[in-house]
């Protein structure tokens, strides 16, 4: 058990230091985040956002109000291979270790805004993203 929590301070601590990291060359680079609440139409539990990311000093984020229990399904749709996701839960702890999503359900553990970061490793790509909050899916 220690040896487990040992390991979650490792991975916290190194990939902090790397989005730190980042952080701080998209700014030398002048990079720049374009954000955008996501809402659904009454009745409805999804959306289709579309997208195109123009190269690697930018970044999409999409904010969605989910409740703890329901479940997320997110899915990226790209004929980019550079291109990818991650989500950041209202406490500022990524929902999934993995960083380079292309698709991801799961149920969520606490109330509040989602973070989904939509970016590439390296050039450009046109995306649509498909987002799903429900109870049940």
């Amino acid at each position: 058990m220690i040896r487990k929590i040992q390991k979650s301070y490792s991975y916290i601590l190194c990939l902090s230091l790397l989005l730190a990291l980042g952080a701080v060359a998209a700014s030398a680079q002048h990079g720049y985040r374009v954000t955008k609440r996501v809402t659904f139409r009454k009745g409805e539990i999804s959306t289709r956002l579309a997208g195109t990311i123009p190269n690697t000093l930018e970044v999409h984020e999409y904010i969605v109000r989910a409740r703890q229990g329901q479940t997320i399904y997110a899915k990226l749709h790209t004929l980019a291979r550079p291109l990818g996701f991650y989500i950041m839960s209202p406490s500022n702890a990524m929902v999934e270790e993995e960083t380079f999503l292309k698709d991801y359900t799961g149920e969520l553990q606490e109330s509040g805004d989602y973070h989904i970061f939509v970016y590439t490793t390296k050039g450009s790509g046109k995306y649509t993203l498909d987002i799903q909050i429900a109870a049940d899916i």
